[in-house]
């Protein structure tokens, strides 16, 4: 069953590419979900490094303008599309939404993306899983990162960073060197990182801390030289 609001709802779009001045609140009927999809009232939804550069119209990153941003969201079901019979409306879950679209009052979302939240974990923390979460798990899972092994990471601080170093540290690594841009950021990196400056001279410097001639696994996200 797919339920109308009368009034529109809030949305976060992106009107084109740009800087921080295409950015607009603007009201748009409430989206309607299609076959395998369901509408979620959004109480938390996740901002990433990825719907800045769907701001910025990085090509892959938005497919259409105006673009409501947000690949990530927390909240309770709201509508069903056809074929879709996991849920109930009220189902509190989490989403990854793939198209955008969570920065709303109302988030659409395919329904094998969308997960139930276990009864003890609050709402916001969940949120923080479908995306982030999620590609922190998938770089450690593929790089084979394991006991013992000494492992870069250029981008730490970040929460993707954050994530892949606490799973490091759950999987054994010997040693994890944080990539970060100042010292403010060294401090709030995850407990299993060492930290080393980015910029001129990162890569030696890191081999210097990490007291090794190379990695054995490096998960880089920085770009660059």
């Amino acid at each position: 069953m797919v339920i109308r609001l009368e009034k529109p709802v809030r949305a976060m779009e992106i009107i084109e590419p740009g800087g921080p001045e295409v950015v607009r609140f603007a009201e748009r009927h409430e989206p309607a979900p299609g076959p395998g999809q369901v509408t979620i009232r959004v109480e938390y939804a996740g901002l990433n490094f990825v719907d800045v550069l769907a701001r910025r119209g990085v090509p892959g990153y938005s497919t259409r303008w105006p673009f409501v941003p947000g690949m990530e969201v927390g909240g309770t079901i709201h509508a069903l599309g056809e074929g879709v019979d996991a849920f109930a409306a009220g189902d509190r879950v989490v989403a990854f939404t793939v198209d955008g679209t969570g920065l709303a009052d109302v988030a659409v979302a395919r329904a094998d993306l969308t997960v139930p939240v276990p009864a003890g974990l609050d709402l916001a923390t969940a949120t923080t899983i479908p995306l982030t979460w999620a590609t922190a798990f998938g770089l450690v899972h593929v790089s084979h990162a394991g006991t013992g092994d000494t492992v870069l990471v250029t981008a730490a601080s970040g929460g993707v960073g954050s994530a892949i170093g606490q799973l490091l540290a759950r999987q054994g690594a010997a040693r994890v060197i944080g990539g970060v841009r100042s010292p403010a950021q060294a401090a709030t990196l995850a407990a299993a990182y060492t930290p080393v400056t980015q910029g001129e001279g990162f890569v030696a410097r890191a081999l210097r801390t990490a007291g090794v001639p190379g990695f054995d696994v490096v998960l880089e996200s920085v770009g660059g030289s």
